[in-house]
């Protein structure tokens, strides 16, 4: 009552009110205190996370670069062989070409060959079938029999080389047009 009358009542209310404020910003300082610390014992761990991360995306970027750098050098190592190729296969085509050429020109000289043993054939068929008809007349040993007897053994010796040269040319290009296929098919494959 006195301190009605004094009008203190007014002010130990503010003055409480004020306490109580003040207990609960204290309170909230607490909490702001317990906060801190919480986040100050994640906060090392965050470091160390984000020096990682940074670290991980360094080594990334070097990781492309590199990636990079490997494709661009397989790149160029793989047009250098494809030119290499290229030059081979040219060099391939040309061969190729002069072989058939020459092929071509040995399969015209077997033709020629292979007419010209005909013709001696048959020269030789008709002084077979001449010479037994000549020296029935004849004694056998006169000269135009032996004359004839002659001819025929040389003209079957001329047919005989003439055979065995023509078929050697032609194995032998046989041969050539084999090994080159061969090389050719296993230079490609």
């Amino acid at each position: 009552m006195f301190e009605e009358a004094a009008g203190i009542v007014k002010f130990k209310a503010r003055k409480e009110e004020a306490d109580k404020k003040l207990q609960r910003t204290l309170e909230n300082l607490e909490r702001v205190d317990d906060i801190l610390d919480e986040l100050t014992k994640r906060l090392k761990p965050l470091e160390e996370q984000s020096r990682n991360a940074r670290v991980y995306l360094e080594l990334s970027t070097e990781l492309k670069d590199l990636d990079l750098n490997l494709f661009l050098i397989r790149s160029d190592r793989a047009r250098a062989r494809l030119s290499e190729l290229e030059s081979e296969l040219l060099t391939v085509q040309t061969i190729l070409a002069d072989t058939e050429s020459n092929l071509t020109d040995k399969t015209t000289r077997r033709d020629e060959t292979q007419n010209r043993i005909d013709q001696l054939e048959e020269a030789i068929t008709k002084a077979r079938t001449d010479a037994p008809s000549m020296c029935t007349n004849r004694r056998r040993s006169s000269p135009p029999c032996k004359a004839a007897a002659r001819r025929a053994a040389r003209t079957a010796s001329a047919s005989s080389a003439s055979r065995r040269k023509h078929r050697s040319g032609w194995r032998k290009s046989r041969r050539i047009m084999h090994g080159f296929r061969r090389t050719w098919r296993s230079s490609t494959a």
